[in-house]
């Protein structure tokens, strides 16, 4: 019996053991399982994240592979670079994320059966000890794990010394890869590659939460004030980021997820929030109960003073976790500055900064001077006050460091790291607030005892406070990116093709864009389809990526299972099922990639004809194709970028060009001949390269741009050249462009002229409306349109400016050329006929070093050596063009050489283009007057002094471009010029008998031309009718420039007038001029001069597209009316233009403006930007307006 007896005791004492041993076990992996459990969720998030870019840039390399060679790809090196420690980091995080899975699941597992079990010995040691024990020591590992190898102090030995590896590094080196990743996804090269999938923030709900923890805290702290006694440091820091919180949560609202760690820190921030409430509400339970035993509440005091202690110290370490673990892991909220994200115009936010900054640099100062007597009267409160004082120092440096720049297109152009605003404006509150306070404690002098302690503490709590606003400074900030534009170039496509696709037109009409391979055709394509109202207008939408096969039953079917979104076997139903689906609703139907007419026939039976409004949007490469779906529809034909949009496109990719590179890059980029394909390739094979110096950088970009796939260029080049064959003149105009050097950028104006010299734009008969410019611009709009011209710059008023012929055409034409046409002239030069033999054109390149430049175009190099053997083979040019490299400081006397012996030697007697721009100075022979056949002259930018009395022998002369040059008086014979079209003058040169001027009725171009007092020009300019542009430069009185006026309001046929009213000192003076509104052809309009009927500008006429305002001296706010020109796309208000204090652009105003200048507006200071208004603002630009706030509502 005893021995049972002690056998039971024995046993009794191993069961309590147990017992024991399980519930200390259990009671530390209680305690450990939440730190583990969050740091598992986060780690768990980051892995997700590095997976999901390493999903993603698989896919945007096996997309690459299609336009780029496994060489390129391998150059490119499109991976996450991580070295070798941080790979290994990875290793061992999916070790923790994995054992911390099992011992989290573990432990609940053990935590349920241990309310259901029965606790006998032999379950207790198997069921719940042992395992318990295995969780504990699970947990105890991970923790070391996640302090050690995942920590921050892990360390790895290099020859440069000890590098930190932690979860922080590891997150900067996957945004960076993450942010090219999201970059390339926004792109036309990886079309077929779904977008991130963002998600709408749960900050809503987070915010309310807060911002009912704020309450609940105030009511915890002001109904126990008297329980606070000695917790002043404590109650200031959770007081301050409670108040913080809320106003963050709030600015996370407008952002869209992105990220794992996003959302994993969101729902963290929610939890917090919800215990912090549920322990302010304990708290409070208990402190009243403590309050309704009033007979034992004194000596429980203590007790109650202790819980509250204890529970504002947890909520302040809850709290202070949140911001704890966003620096640990060092992740980003990322906003794009398209979205609703508020904001306060640049001007608003400075001058908060301007005084906040003096604040703090006044409260700093006065603190410094205080400490020097403290330190003599009182050395306790000396030390606490200095700590307070190096706070306040550091603040103020970090506050400097995060001043907003006023610039608003910098802001535009790179990401910033921008402070949440209505955080901002929370914190500059408690910023303000610390500083009153820390500058009204820094007084204190002669205390003593408990008064000493109190203050001391209150210091203390500052200084902690503004410590801790450092921090949330620093983390609780937003990353404003600039939103991928994936149509850069397209915004006027897209109006059109959506106002097109929304039309009253009730038939069914296939709607066609048409452009070479790359140009964007699917980018556009896809725009519109997603556009909103294209959604609400058609009830059915699929989107067809036509396959490329040749069996037709294959192709049948492919694309009726893109339309009813199957995978069956459709077969010979497939026809008549795909027509039941589309007669039951409006229908929009896009096919993508359509090849040849056959497969458009194949597919057209099943699309129903009915009179619903329902369209067909058709891309192809190929324009028959797209005359052949719908000869009455209008077809978009896609254009090259220009340099600019070349380089947004560009910008939108690699993020790292040196700012001292840019204007060289930009160059660089712009030769590329603005196909998007090229762009972007470019962009994504430089976006991966670790370049270390600028040359290095400059010097790649070079390469890849020189390195680029020719393919889509040569597709093109072919295309068109089959078209030509059939259209001669369009054929002369493209060769034309050979004549230059290879990426010469040329101004449009140029062309056109050129092209009207040698008569190559007719108007048919048919045509009597037109004119011979307007015909030569259609063919350079066409040969724009056919993808082998470049528009490089637009004007304002969107047409071309200056364009080039890509490299890649330009040598893909003159490889074929070289097969019939080529021929040698020697040593150093080289002559390839880019026209036919009957059209003979020169271009005359003079160098520095008379080296060869070109060796495969029509030129001559080293003039002077060169020029005789070239004329002797191929005598009689139709066109010579003059080209120049050498420093502006030797005239180029050779060139007036050149043109004496070839008319002496009747080599030029055909010739009807003479083009010596930018031409220092040539020397012109009086014997030019011989070049009967002349019919265009170009001395822009010679700066010549003089020109040949002979001038006004060139009867058949349509064109003479003197501007920029120094002739200030034209000669007397030039009155014979009577057929002359187009007068470029340099704003100084009259004309002494302006009465010849009448035989020049068909001048449409008059530029330049100075008119001073008395002179009787003024009397027979309203001779000239015919006027296109007009730019006059005037000194006139009053009467006289109403007779100016009245001339001016007769010119029905002006595109562009600019008018300067000068004094003798060439500063503006009075402008007269009288309604204009009447002038319906006329699309750009500057002013220069003080504007005596302003009521002018409510007159202006509609079609005014660019509008430049100087000198004008406004007095009423002109912007609610200028606001209402529909076609308006530039607007420029250059110094004194307007005297007003405030402009208010009005609701839905400028519908179409792009450009808005204001410069050296001293009395401005608002620009209120009403909801609606400019809605497709590229730009804006504003100089020297010291006073202005820009106030942006939409």
């Amino acid at each position: 019996m005893a021995i049972v007896v002690v056998a039971s005791c024995v046993l009794l004492v191993f069961y309590l053991l147990c017992s024991v041993a399980r519930a200390i076990s259990f009671a530390y992996s209680n305690t450990k399982r939440k730190w583990i459990e969050r740091e598992s969720r986060f780690l768990g998030a980051l892995l997700k994240d590095y997976d999901e870019v390493l999903r993603s840039e698989d896919q945007i390399t096996r997309k690459a592979s299609k336009f780029l060679d496994s060489e390129q790809l391998i150059q490119a090196g499109i991976t996450l670079r991580l070295n070798e420690t941080e790979q290994s980091w990875i290793t061992n995080a999916r070790k923790v994320v994995s054992e911390a899975t099992w011992c989290l699941e573990s432990f609940e597992e053990l935590r349920k059966r241990s309310n259901s079990s029965k606790w006998f010995v032999f379950s207790l040691i198997t069921n719940h000890l042992l395992p318990m024990l295995d969780v504990a020591r699970g947990m105890r590992r991970i923790e070391e794990m996640i302090n050690s190898n995942l920590g921050m102090s892990r360390r790895r030995s290099s020859s440069k010394g000890n590098k930190e590896v932690c979860a922080r590094n590891i997150r900067a080196t996957l945004e960076q890869s993450r942010s090219k990743v999201r970059s390339l996804l926004a792109r036309s090269i990886v079309d077929e590659i779904d977008e991130y999938q963002s998600v709408q923030t749960p900050a809503l709900c987070v915010s309310l939460r807060a911002a009912e923890l704020v309450s609940s805290l105030m009511e915890l702290i002001i109904g126990n004030s008297k329980l606070m006694d000695g917790m002043v440091e404590q109650v200031i820091s959770v007081k301050m980021h409670v108040d913080l919180l809320p106003f963050f949560m709030e600015d996370l609202q407008s952002l869209k997820l992105e990220s794992e760690m996003e959302k994993s820190w969101l729902v963290e921030a929610s939890k917090t929030v919800e215990e912090a409430i549920n322990d302010i509400a304990y708290i409070n339970i208990a402190a009243n109960r403590q309050k309704w035993w009033w007979w034992v509440y004194f000596s429980r005091n203590w007790r109650a003073r202790r819980k509250l202690k204890g529970g504002i110290i947890s909520l302040g370490s809850k709290i202070s976790d949140l911001l704890e673990t966003k620096e640990r892991y060092g992740f980003k909220f990322i906003t794009g500055r398209s979205s609703n994200f508020a904001r306060k115009s640049p001007r608003q936010q400075t001058v908060e900064y301007q005084d906040m900054d003096r604040h703090l640099s006044s409260a700093v100062e006065k603190i410094r001077n205080r400490l020097i007597q403290l330190r003599q009267t009182s050395k306790e409160l000396s030390l606490y006050v200095s700590a307070m004082s190096k706070e306040l120092e550091h603040m103020h440096k970090l506050f400097k460091a995060t001043k907003p720049t006023e610039d608003f297109n910098q802001k535009r152009k790179n990401p910033t790291e921008a402070y949440a605003p209505k955080f901002r404006s929370a914190y500059l509150e408690q910023l303000k607030k610390l500083t009153c306070e820390a500058e009204q404690y820094s007084k204190a002098s002669g205390i003593q005892g408990s008064e000493l302690v109190t203050t001391i503490s209150e210091i203390k709590g500052i200084t902690h406070a503004v410590n801790l606003l450092q921090r949330c400074i620093k983390v609780y900030s937003i990353e404003v990116r600039a939103d991928s534009c994936s149509v850069v170039g397209l915004e006027e496509n897209v109006y059109e093709l959506v106002s097109q696709l929304t039309s009253n037109r009730k038939e069914r009409s296939v709607i066609s864009i048409v452009g070479m391979k790359g140009i964007g055709k699917t980018t556009l394509a896809k725009e519109v389809y997603n556009h909103p109202t294209i959604q609400r207008r058609f009830q059915v939408r699929r989107w067809v990526s036509v396959p490329q096969v040749s069996d037709k039953s294959e192709l049948l079917e492919a694309v009726g299972n893109q339309v009813l979104k199957t995978q069956e076997k459709q077969g010979e139903y497939w026809i008549a099922k795909v027509t039941d689906f589309l007669k039951k609703e409006r229908y929009l139907l896009v096919l993508d990639n359509v090849l040849s007419t056959e497969t458009w026939d194949a597919l057209k039976v099943a699309f129903p004809e009915m009179a619903n409004k329902s369209r067909i949007v058709l891309t192809t490469c190929k324009k028959a194709i797209a005359s052949h779906a719908d000869q009455n529809s209008i077809h978009h034909f896609l254009r090259l970028r220009t340099k600019q949009e070349s380089w947004d496109l560009f910008s939108q990719i690699v993020h790292h060009c040196p700012d001292e590179l840019q204007t060289d890059a930009k160059e660089v980029l712009g030769r590329g001949g603005g196909l998007p394909l090229a762009v972007i390739s470019v962009g994504y094979l430089l976006s991966w390269k670790e370049v270390s110096t600028p040359e290095e950088y400059l010097k790649e970009l070079e390469r890849i741009t020189q390195g680029q796939n020719r393919t889509p260029w040569f597709d093109t080049v072919k295309v068109n050249n089959a078209d030509l064959q059939f259209d001669k003149i369009l054929s002369k105009c493209l060769s034309y462009f050979q004549l230059f050097s290879r990426d010469f950028e040329i101004p449009a104006r140029r062309i056109v002229a050129s092209w009207v010299a040698q008569g190559l734009a007719q108007v048919s008969g048919d045509e009597k409306t037109k004119i011979p410019e307007t015909v030569a611009y259609a063919y350079l709009s066409e040969l724009i349109g056919r993808n082998v011209v470049q528009m490089v710059q637009r004007k304002p008023n969107g047409k071309v400016k200056t364009c080039r012929l890509p490299s890649a055409v330009r040598h893909l034409l003159l490889q074929g050329g070289n097969d019939n046409n080529s021929s040698e002239t020697g040593s150093g030069s080289s002559l390839t006929s880019p026209t036919s033999n009957v059209d003979r054109n020169y271009n005359l390149h003079d160098s520095e070093d008379g080296n060869t430049y070109d060796t495969s175009s029509r030129q001559i190099h080293g003039l002077y050596t060169n020029w005789r053997n070239v004329l002797l083979k191929e005598s009689f040019p139709r066109s010579v063009l003059f080209f120049d490299d050498r420093a502006k400081i030797k005239p180029g006397e050779e060139v007036g050489e050149i043109i004496s012996r070839g008319i002496a030697g009747g080599l030029f007697g055909k010739l009807q283009t003479l083009d010596l721009e930018r031409v220092f100075r040539p020397k012109l022979p009086e014997t030019i007057g011989k070049l009967k056949q002349l019919t265009y002259l170009g001395l822009r930018r010679t700066y010549l002094l003089t020109i040949p009395e002979s001038i006004g022998d060139l009867v058949k002369l349509l064109t003479l471009d003197l501007k920029h040059t120094h002739v200030r008086t034209l000669p007397s014979s030039i009155w014979k010029l009577k057929k002359i079209r187009h007068l470029y003058l340099n704003e100084n040169c009259q004309i002494h008998r302006p009465i010849f001027m009448i035989s020049m009725k068909d001048l449409m171009i008059l530029s330049g031309l100075f008119v001073e007092k008395g002179h009787p020009l003024k009397d027979r300019l309203d001779k000239l009718t015919k006027l296109r542009k007009l730019a006059l430069v005037f000194n006139l009185a009053p009467t006289e420039q109403m007779l100016v006026a009245k001339w001016i309001e007769k010119l029905t046929d002006l595109e562009s007038l600019r008018l300067r009213s000068i004094d003798e000192k060439r500063a503006p003076q009075h402008l007269k001029l009288e309604t204009i509104s009447h002038l319906t052809n006329l699309s750009s309009l500057h002013l220069f001069g003080k504007l005596e009927n302003q009521v002018i500008i409510n007159q202006l006429p509609q079609s005014l597209t660019q509008l430049t305002l100087s000198a004008s001296k406004i007095t009423d706010d002109p912007m609610p009316t200028l606001g209402l020109l529909p076609k308006l796309r530039s607007l420029s208000f250059h110094s004194d233009s307007y005297l007003g204090t405030k402009m208010v652009c009005c609701k839905y105003g400028f519908p179409l403006l792009l450009f808005l200048k204001l410069w050296n507006l001293d009395t401005l200071k608002i620009l209120a930007v009403q909801n609606g208004a400019m809605q497709n603002l590229r730009y804006i630009d504003t100089r020297s307006c010291h006073n202005l706030t820009i106030t942006d509502s939409r």
